[in-house]
This record gives C-alpha cells, structure tokens and sequence, in this order.
C-alpha cells in the first residue's frame, strides 16, 4: 500500500492543478517569445493532460510542429514522435473555438482528443455570410450568442463540437501569428525549429 501511496500521491497533486482556479495563468516558452494562457476550469482533464505535456522531463522535443497562417499552430510531442499517441482524452465541452484559444487535436472528433498535442486557433475573421455558408454547408445552427461571438473575436466554428477547447491566449497572440508566417514545407512543418516549454 505505501508504493500505491507514493505513486498516487503525485498523481492527485497534477489532476487538482486545474481545478485549483477559475482560470490557471501558465507562461509558455517560446524559441519566437512568450505566449500567456488562462486555462478554463470547464475542460479539467485536458489542463492536466497539457500540464503533464509540459511538465515531461523531454520539453526540448516539444515543437511547433505544422503552422497554418491564418488558421492555426500545432504543438506538442508532434505525430511522428513515438510519443504521440501515447493516449486520448475523453471529448469535454469546453469553450467556442474563437481566435486566440488552445484546443486539442482530435483523435475522433467530439470523442476523443490525442494526448500531448495542442494547438492555438489564430483570429481568423468571421462575418455573417462566413456563418450562413457554413450553416448550409452542416446543417448546424448558430445562436446568436455564438454569432456575435464569431463576428467579435474570430476563430474556427468548423470545429465547433469536434475539438476541445480548455484555454485562450491572454498575452502574445502576435507571437502565434509570427510563428503561423514562418516558412513551412509541403506538410506544413516550420523550416525553423520553434521549441515550446513552460
């Protein structure tokens, strides 16, 4: 039992970390400046699961490792790391995927998320016909609350109920947008490499 003990012990000390606040601050790392982060208390499992990424004795592996310019950055242990599957996390509501949120990457969407990799949704503009084509095209409706939402602070409403979203970027969305314009390969991967840590 005092084995048992001292390998829970640690354990129940990261899965509190999130809950201990409305919204965690963390100061991410990196290799382009700083990027601030509120972690939401409505997505528990995934801030710990994104603190223990940080937190892994490896940090130097974690990268940017594809970057879209206007859309998103991806980070984390990346998917040809061995590591970047090393499990899934339950789907959690979450917050809207507006511009300027850290989200993870989908496993099965709406189902499941891929541990160790995240990613930040840049502010790409939306505008009513944005949100009217994308109605028709999906068949989902908008409130108005999301509508406005959308309109005011951008995003990605694609990814509405497929990813969840447990952060948002509070300082540094101009350093996501400088690492989203770096020169990319034909996979979207950074010829710089950009290091994240916490």
């Amino acid at each position: 039992m005092p084995r048992l003990a001292l390998f829970l012990c640690p354990l129940l000390v990261l899965l509190a970390a999130c809950n201990a606040d409305k919204a965690q601050n963390l100061l991410l790392h990196t290799s382009n400046g700083d990027i601030h982060i509120a972690l939401s208390d409505r997505a528990p499992e995934h801030c710990n699961d994104f603190i223990a990424m940080l937190r892994l004795p490896r940090r130097d592996s974690l990268t940017f490792y594809r970057v879209e310019r206007d859309f998103a950055i991806h980070f984390g242990v990346g998917p040809a790391d061995s590591l970047a599957h090393i499990g899934v996390v339950e789907y959690e509501a979450g917050e809207l995927p507006l511009g300027g949120s850290l989200a993870s990457v989908a496993e099965q969407p709406g189902k499941w998320s891929q541990s160790g990799n995240y990613f930040l949704i840049l502010d790409r503009p939306q505008s009513d016909a944005t949100l009217d084509a994308l109605e028709k095209k999906t068949g989902r409706r908008f409130t108005p609350a999301e509508r406005q939402a959308y309109k005011k602070h951008g995003g990605l409403p694609q990814l509405q109920g497929q990813v969840t979203v447990f952060g948002r970027i509070t300082e540094g969305l101009e350093i996501a947008q400088r690492i989203a314009a770096l020169p990319r390969d034909a996979k979207g991967r950074p010829l710089e490499r950009v290091v994240v840590w916490e």
